[in-house]
């Protein structure tokens, strides 16, 4: 990491400390960060030019709670009732 990116060495030390002590927290990220993708991606498929990326990112609170208790899913996906359904 010091030769190929240019950290620090303290820098790298700390990113080979912090990849020891938590081995998911990486994949985990990525993984989460892919179904937002994809959540987002799918929400401007629905909706095409009525997509506004303001009010996507108002709603998201909105699909955070609706996929912590499932209710997105039951209300059909994508959107429900956060304001993206167009």
């Amino acid at each position: 990491m010091v030769d190929t990116i240019g950290n620090t060495k303290t820098r790298a030390q700390r990113e080979v400390e912090r990849y020891f002590a938590g081995p998911g927290q990486a994949n985990s990220y990525k993984v989460g960060h892919t179904v937002w993708v994809k959540v987002r991606d799918a929400a401007k498929a629905k909706l095409g030019a009525k997509f506004d990326l303001k009010t996507y990112h108002d709603a998201v609170p909105a699909l955070r709670r609706d996929a912590a208790d499932g209710a997105g899913a039951a209300r059909g996906g994508v959107g429900g009732d956060a304001g993206l359904s167009g």
